[in-house]
């Protein structure tokens, strides 16, 4: 049998994890979409039909969906927090790879597409329910097509998607926890967090450091009127940065876990 990954083994493993938590799942998805009624609720003038404005519901979203979903990951590696735990989830009959992918499985596809469904039809039937009192009242609707959020979210008229800079950047967060799960013991969800807002400090000091060491010195070298047709600019520093976090990162991140996962013997 390969001791990497097979595949019935996989199955068996994912099956267990679901059969272990799906009661907290679910009761999660209420609470998860209880929320998000009572906030549209409260939010909603119901006499005149008036919605949550876009900035405050897509502020929410991304709240919800970055918080909601750095817990959901922290909660599936729980068991490495502990260290009996980490015993008994070591013990289980298959590699490091399965353990890890079956994690992924439920973080990175099962989560978001559950998320995504239930925030649209959240946001889908308030914005109709809304465009329904308004209707009644003046005989037009309150909001056009473009206040659906996700509508607002892929920004079709725009060069460049939303969601092409939401879902790689959702990606680097929860490979991070990730790996901060992996790594800490006890609070490792506190810990994680604090190490990435340090992580994330020393980034931003270091970019905007880089982007000035860079164009003064080229400015000095080169003189003012060759550096301006070379110069490198800030739109290209943030080009090299998303290339990253699009198609680095995470995977980095990821392969950084495998490694310090494989290090955990019982």
């Amino acid at each position: 049998m390969n001791n990497f990954f097979n595949y019935h083994r996989f199955a068996l493993l994912v099956k267990r994890q679901w059969v272990e938590n799906r009661k907290l799942f679910l009761m999660a998805l209420v609470i998860l979409v209880g929320l998000g009624i009572i906030i549209y609720s409260l939010g909603m003038d119901w006499k005149t039909g008036n919605l949550l404005q876009m900035q405050v519901r897509v502020g929410l979203f991304f709240v919800t969906f970055f918080l909601g979903g750095s817990f959901f990951t922290n909660y599936i590696f729980k068991d490495l927090s502990d260290k009996n735990s980490s015993t008994s989830f070591l013990l289980v009959p298959a590699s490091h790879f399965e353990k890890q992918l079956s994690a992924c499985l439920y973080i990175f596809i099962v989560f978001p597409i559950i998320f995504f469904i239930l925030f649209y039809l959240t946001d889908c039937s308030f914005v109709n329910i809304a465009n329904g009192i308004h209707n009644g009242l003046v005989g037009k609707k309150a909001l056009n097509p473009n206040e659906y959020l996700f509508n607002f979210l892929r920004d079709t008229e725009s060069k460049d998607s939303r969601l092409a800079f939401l879902i790689p950047a959702w990606f680097a967060v929860q490979s991070f926890v990730i790996l901060g799960s992996i790594t800490f013991m006890g609070w490792s969800y506190i810990k994680t967090g604090f190490a990435g807002f340090v992580i994330l400090f020393v980034i931003v000091l270091l970019v905007g450091f880089i982007q000035k060491l860079l164009l003064d010195d080229l400015s000095n070298q080169l003189g003012e009127s060759h550096y301006f047709q070379i110069k490198p600019t800030k739109d290209m520093l943030e080009d090299y940065v998303l290339f990253g976090l699009k198609y680095a990162i995470a995977p980095l991140l990821l392969v950084i876990a495998y490694f310090r996962l494989k290090e955990k013997q019982v």
